[in-house]
């Protein structure tokens, strides 16, 4: 009969949609809860590399807010590639505005060259540095490295700055007197490789903000910002200069955290000191 036939026809169809219908909204709903639960533990994981550590942005994100506050930093300041690896030597121990004065001694006695600055009396070279403090030694340091550009580069600053970056920073760290600081300034600046220059205030920036433990090495600090930034010259060049001076202005021995421009990253409980949440 034929309302029962079609009765019988639309019965499992019938059956067939409510099926669907519900074995559908089982699948959201198990769906929903399942991204709940990932957000839920996505955002533990967030929150607890915040904690314990410098979040996959961290140096990105500060890199940003140094940039807006203080902009360009134009570094390195110096007029040629010898100043900058003169600089890089008389810096150590001492503020850049007493290198800008030896430098000027050492222009004003004509050792704007690598070969008159190799080849003046040690005393004289000293007597020239002294404003950069610590100028016996520095001669001495200076001597070193000028020897061993003759020496291994032929007397050639441009070839030496031309060398493949893990030769150049071996033949660097080769010479008396020149550490991964100074040999990275070098190599950032003046032969203009893709190195972050760790440094003091870079070491007292990451560990006070969680991003490194406390005693932590330069090596710790390079790695960290260079494997969050671009392998890029000019930024890692910039992101050095920004934290040199966000160092100078906020993060000194005692931290002034008020209107640093990182402020906003340090953890709930603020800046931390020797391992400890400053009181």
């Amino acid at each position: 009969m034929t309302p029962l036939k079609i009765h019988v026809a639309q019965r499992p169809f019938f059956c067939f949609d409510f099926a669907s219908i519900f074995f559908a909204s089982i699948r959201r709903w198990v769906c929903a809860v399942g991204a709940e639960v990932e957000f839920l533990n996505s955002s533990g994981r967030q929150s607890e590399d915040a904690q314990n550590g410098a979040t996959p942005r961290a140096m990105q994100r500060a890199y940003e807010l140094l940039s807006r506050a203080y902009g360009p930093q134009h570094w390195w300041p110096a007029d040629t590639k010898l100043e900058i690896v003169v600089g890089a030597v008389l810096v150590q121990n001492t503020a850049w505005r007493n290198v800008e004065r030896a430098i000027t001694n050492l222009n004003g006695l004509g050792l704007d060259t690598l070969d008159a600055l190799h080849a003046i009396d040690a005393d004289q070279l000293a007597e020239a540095i002294r404003p950069a403090g610590y100028f016996r030694v520095k001669a001495r340091r200076l001597r070193n490295l000028t020897t061993m550009i003759v020496e291994r580069y032929g007397g050639s600053l441009d070839k030496m700055l031309k060398d493949e970056s893990n030769a150049l920073r071996a033949a660097l760290l080769g010479v008396n007197g020149v550490g991964p600081e100074t040999a990275d300034a070098i190599l950032c600046y003046a032969a203009e490789r893709p190195v972050f220059v760790a440094d003091a205030y870079g070491k007292r920036v990451l560990e006070r903000h969680g991003w490194l433990p406390h005693g932590s090495r330069y090596d710790d600090q390079q790695r960290l910002v260079e494997e969050q930034m671009p392998p890029d010259t000019q930024t890692l060049n910039e992101l050095h200069a920004l934290i040199v001076n966000v160092g100078k202005l906020h993060c000194g021995p005692k931290p002034r955290c008020e209107g640093c421009p990182l402020a906003p990253m340090l953890p709930p409980s603020g800046a931390i000191i020797n391992g400890e949440p400053a009181t």
